[in-house]
Order: structure tokens, then C-alpha cells, then sequence
């Protein structure tokens, strides 16, 4: 397998598009080693015990995402998503992450350099999935078929992004569905976004994961125009 340049990548937090203005962004996963040496033990031994995920990235000091930045500080449930090879299509690899940003930086930077915004902090659970869906929406419509490959025995996890909202209808939900049927003569509602959307929204969303088709749907009432990037990750049981 060839290796990846960090370059083309997809990145969405909360109600941006984050890749518009980051600049760098990374996930550190791992897991808090315990000490489980015995007095008969001459090298150190350890356990695994608390997995952790942390997250941080750097964006241009742009009017239009710093003050939500600063205010994403001490907000639970923050949606980021990071798709490494731009998540344009259903199916494109994406990470997802339930976030709880712990700082932020608003101004950083050395004399004559570009100004820059630097956030950290941590979230969980950390979702190996899929984008299903990537698209600017004005009406009422049903995203592409997502084939998970088998039956899945687990959590679904869901990451919504509405952003670039104008109009004066509303978006009524976001619906991520699963089916036995490819066709989806029956559907299941694994989670939804139910409350009327007017503006720039994001959610963090969860439900079971028992079917093997997948796809998003959208429910709009009136004129709206409006980026809908969502992507979902399953943790099998």
C-alpha cells in the first residue's frame, strides 16, 4: 500500500468546515498502561486500562471561525469528523469523534506571521466509519445506499454538520437508516435529528447497528439551501 500525503483532506467540527481554514489537525488514541509487575518478574510488565482519545488542530486566525472556536471551549458533544481522502464520496474513510474541546488559543503567532487558532482537547468514543453523505441540500431527498460489507452486531455512531444554512423553510430531520433490503422496502430509523433546523447546526448521534444497508435522508420544509456532511462509524459489540 502507497503512502498518504497529508494533503486533500476532509475535517469538519461542529458547524464548520474545518478544512477551509485548519491548517493542522490530529487524533492521538491510545490507552493508559497500568504497572503489573510481581516480585518474580525481572523485566516491567503492563496491563492495559483506560483507552483515551485526544484531538488538536491549528486553523488561520479568521474572524469567521474564531469566535466559534472560543465558544466551542467546555461545550460537550461537539461533532469533529476527519476524512483522509476528502470524504467527497459515500464511503470515503472517515474518523468520528465526540469532542469536549479543553482549550483554546485565539491568538498566537510570531511578529509578520499569519495569525493562528489553536484548540485541543479530548473526546470519545473515537468511530472508524464511513461519509454517507456529502451534499448541498434544497429539497427533500434520500442519500446513496451505504453496503456495511455484513451484518453488524453493535453501536452506530453519526456525526452531523449542517453549515452554509440560508433560506427561509427549515430543515425537519436528518435520518440515518438501515435496511436487510438494499432497496429499502423496510428502513429503520437508527437515529435522528428531529428538531427543526433555521440555521448552522451540528449533533452527535447514536443508535443500534443490527442491518446491513445503510443511507441518510433529509426532510426539508420550504427554501433552504444547506451543506449536510454527515458520516457514521459502527463499534461492533
Amino acid at each position: 500500500m502507497a503512502t498518504q500525503a497529508v494533503i486533500g483532506q476532509g475535517a469538519w467540527f461542529g458547524a464548520y468546515d474545518l478544512a477551509s481554514y485548519a491548517r493542522t489537525l490530529a487524533l492521538d488514541y491510545g490507552a493508559e498502561l497500568q504497572d503489573d509487575t510481581r516480585l518474580s518478574d525481572t523485566m516491567r510488565k503492563r496491563v492495559a486500562g483506560v483507552f483515551n482519545c485526544g484531538f488538536s488542530f491549528e486553523t488561520v486566525d479568521d474572524p469567521t471561525v474564531e469566535a466559534g472556536l472560543h465558544s466551542a471551549v467546555g461545550t460537550a458533544d461537539v461533532p469533529l469528523t476527519v476524512a483522509p481522502n476528502g470524504g467527497a464520496a459515500i464511503g470515503d474513510l472517515a474518523y468520528i469523534l465526540r469532542c469536549l474541546a479543553a482549550s483554546s488559543t485565539p491568538i498566537a503567532g510570531a511578529h509578520g506571521e499569519a495569525g493562528k487558532v489553536n484548540v485541543a482537547g479530548f473526546g470519545e468514543p473515537l468511530a472508524r466509519g464511513v461519509i454517507i453523505r456529502n451534499t448541498t441540500v434544497t429539497a427533500t431527498s434520500t442519500g446513496s445506499t451505504y453496503d456495511y460489507g455484513s451484518v453488524p452486531s453493535g453501536t452506530a455512531y453519526i456525526a452531523i454538520h449542517v453549515y452554509q444554512f440560508s433560506g427561509a423553510g427549515s430543515i425537519d430531520t436528518i435520518t440515518l437508516r438501515s435496511s436487510t433490503d438494499p432497496g429499502f422496502g423496510t428502513a429503520t430509523a437508527v437515529a435522528q435529528l428531529s428538531s427543526s433546523t433555521t440555521a448552522n447546526r451540528y449533533a452527535f448521534l447514536s443508535g443500534v447497528a443490527d442491518e446491513r444497508y445503510w443511507h441518510l435522508r433529509v426532510a426539508i420544509t420550504g427554501t433552504v439551501s444547506a451543506r449536510v456532511v454527515c458520516a457514521f462509524g459502527i463499534i461492533e459489540d
